[in-house]
């Protein structure tokens, strides 16, 4: 196992003035943390961790056997305390793991070593000086200290004037320096376009598509601006930073830093297999526009589905010769050989798409009676083709339409499909 494969994610949903936060560690010592209420830091924050902590950190999921444990210990009945849920994702040997438990404080089954778990992660990454609220405190005294002030009408006079007086004099100020001020003004970055897509080509040049077939290759397409720019406006310093998650668990995640404006835009192209969860994913972006220290988010979904199999070409021939290279005839005689060619598209693949377990069943019938029927399992991909041949005899009748039906079935999916064709024997 890699360690810069390793994935460790805590989320605190906060209970009533609970804080409420979301921590995610990457192998490689990246921590990403997300302020969402009740805490010192809202919004995002990044820092670094030694190798020797995020191991640290894997031997205690080690120890209290992660993988093994229920996935859910939540009391849905108490909004007073946390929510809380841990997320370990590994790979290693083309074997990955992923497993998310969610608990609540209040629940009476939950080991304390989960909710040991959890603090020990908040220790190794120092939330604290995220998450402290001594902050908020100390305004929510400074408030109270104000409002007694306020209470006494001599010091409201005296408050009122020097308001004025101070007002007056910004306002002089700011028309003074008026162009200097608005020239001065950094703007923040903004996203423009963020999307998924069946296919990118260039710039402004892609097919939008926000549901996708377990297999598919995924494309995430961009376009921002806004971006300080040095040098003549050919140079920035651009940080992106994009995530994929379903249901609180990582499946992609990266960060890229750009120092090129080149035309604003940017492309991620990823390839779903059989790890993939069916469900509904979302996309974040946060981009940090690094010279400026700015920087926004934006956000997409897509939908992940099942393969639904496809039969391309089913047809009879009087020759087939290789892959696309067939003879098409649908009238024959008693005594020919009939070669039955099709092709097919869309089953599961596995093993780097080599792969797949699919069932091919062709029957050969005419008014309900049976002449030939076969079924071929196939472990192979190839070129996604099979080929029957069978020789007619007397027991054929004469000018006679036959139907040829191939039902086929993708075992790893669960979903089939079916499909007809015919020829005549005069």
């Amino acid at each position: 196992m890699k360690i810069e494969s390793i994935v460790i994610m805590l989320d605190r949903f906060g209970g009533k003035n609970k804080p409420d936060y979301s921590i995610i560690i990457r192998g490689d010592g990246k921590v990403f943390y997300e302020g969402r209420k009740n805490v010192g830091t809202i919004g995002f924050a990044e820092k670094n961790i030694s190798e020797e902590k995020v191991l640290s950190l894997l031997s205690e999921f080690k120890k209290i056997d992660f993988f093994s444990l229920d996935k859910n210990f939540v009391n849905n009945n108490s909004q007073e305390y946390n929510s809380i849920s841990i997320s370990l994702s590994t790979d290693g040997s083309n074997n990955m793991k992923i497993k998310k438990i969610s608990f609540s404080d209040n629940a009476e089954e939950v080991p304390d070593s989960l909710k040991e778990l959890s603090n020990k992660i908040d220790k190794v990454v120092n939330s604290s000086e995220w998450v402290n609220n001594k902050k908020i405190e100390k305004e929510k005294k400074f408030s109270k200290k104000i409002k007694k002030i306020l209470n006494d009408k001599n010091t409201v006079i005296l408050f009122t004037s020097i308001l004025v007086v101070i007002i007056i004099l910004s306002v002089s100020g700011i028309l003074y320096y008026q162009k200097d001020s608005f020239t001065n003004v950094e703007k923040s970055p903004s996203v423009l376009v963020l999307t998924t897509a069946s296919a990118v080509r260039s710039y402004k040049d892609y097919d939008v598509k926000t549901v996708f077939e377990r297999g598919d290759t995924i494309y995430i397409y961009t376009e921002y601006a806004n971006i300080k720019t040095v040098d003549k406006n050919s140079r920035c310093n651009l940080s992106l930073k994009i995530s994929i998650m379903c249901e609180g668990e990582i499946y992609y995640s990266q960060i890229l830093n750009k120092t090129l404006v080149g035309n604003n835009s940017h492309a991620w192209f990823i390839t779903t297999d059989k790890n993939w969860k069916i469900g509904n994913y979302t996309i974040s972006l946060t981009l940090l526009d690094i010279l400026t220290g700015n920087s926004t988010t934006a956000k997409t979904f897509f939908d992940l589905i099942e393969n639904t199999p496809d039969i391309l070409v089913l047809t009879t021939a009087s020759n087939v010769r290789g892959y696309q290279d067939y003879d098409i005839e649908t009238n024959f005689k008693q005594g020919d050989r009939i070669y039955v060619y099709c092709e097919y598209a869309d089953v599961t693949t596995f093993e780097k798409g080599n792969l797949c377990n699919i069932s091919l069943s062709l029957n050969v019938t005419t008014d309900g009676v049976l002449y030939f029927s076969n079924v071929v399992n196939k472990t192979t991909v190839g070129n996604n083709t099979h080929v029957w041949w069978f020789t007619t005899d007397s027991s054929w009748m004469n000018n006679t339409v036959y139907t040829v039906t191939l039902y086929l079935m993708d075992k790893s999916s669960g979903k089939s499909t079916i499909s007809e064709g015919h020829f005549f024997i005069s």
